[in-house]
């Protein structure tokens, strides 16, 4: 797992989780990390380091996707999925016993599709939905993408709609290239300041909401989620 982070969030928010630091029209070189340990250098793509105590492995990735980003992914050698689930969102639990009568209610939003249309999140009223905040320059975002689109073939039928609320500050003629390149199934609209304020002012992508069929958040992902975790979460609501 991994999620885009704000490079000045401090380790003691992020220890001990999988991150993914994204930086738009970054162009390479090196890059520093101030942590609360000794400052460290990432220079070129890969380095090793112990912050706070964990033994971390750095990986360098550079890509140029439509919008430059430059990423590295810091991994702990012992760290449960589950737990970051836990922490993101407390009213769900990792592990399958959840309290139904917590679940919030989903914020309402209204927001332009990519052709210009309103799409609003009563379209998809009595429908399971998986609210999923990306962005094309996200490399989480497309490891994430296929097992959304085969989410859609499979359980669409099933009273289940993935939504893609794009992050993207290029326009929506840039999404709707990329959504094309990558034969998306499922709506996509663009977000707002609003909406991304709304669902507790979403810093991460991908960050995801899954919503139950009386529009309430039965869970959220920060980072990367396997289609199995979402399958699993999706086929109790349903």
């Amino acid at each position: 797992m991994g999620f885009f982070i704000p490079h000045a969030t401090p380790w003691s928010q992020v220890e001990g989780q999988t991150l993914f630091f994204g930086f738009q029209g970054a162009s390479g070189g090196e890059l520093s990390i101030s942590t609360s340990a000794p400052r460290h250098t990432v220079p070129g793509c890969t380095a090793r380091s112990d912050l706070l105590g964990n033994n971390l492995t750095l990986r360098c990735v550079f890509i140029d996707v439509m919008q430059s980003a430059f990423v590295f992914r810091v991994r702990p050698l012992l760290i449960a999925a589950a737990v970051i689930v836990a922490i993101a969102f407390p009213g769900f639990n990792a592990f399958g016993e959840e309290d139904k009568s917590v679940r919030p209610s989903a914020p309402a939003w209204e927001l332009a599709g990519l052709g210009g249309e309103r799409v609003k999140s009563s379209d998809f009223d009595g429908k399971v939905v998986i609210l999923n905040f990306w962005a094309t320059w996200c490399a989480p975002c497309r490891e994430e993408i296929p097992g959304l689109v085969e989410l859609q073939k499979q359980y669409g039928d099933k009273g289940v709609v993935v939504v893609g609320l794009s992050l993207d500050q290029g326009g929506p003629e840039l999404v709707k290239r990329f959504v094309e390149r990558f034969k998306i199934n499922y709506p996509v609209v663009m977000a707002d300041e609003k909406i991304v304020k709304d669902f507790g002012s979403v810093e991460a992508v991908p960050t995801t909401f899954i919503i139950d069929k009386e529009g309430r958040i039965a869970g959220k992902h920060i980072g990367f989620a396997e289609k199995a975790v979402f399958e699993r979460e999706i086929k109790s609501l349903l």
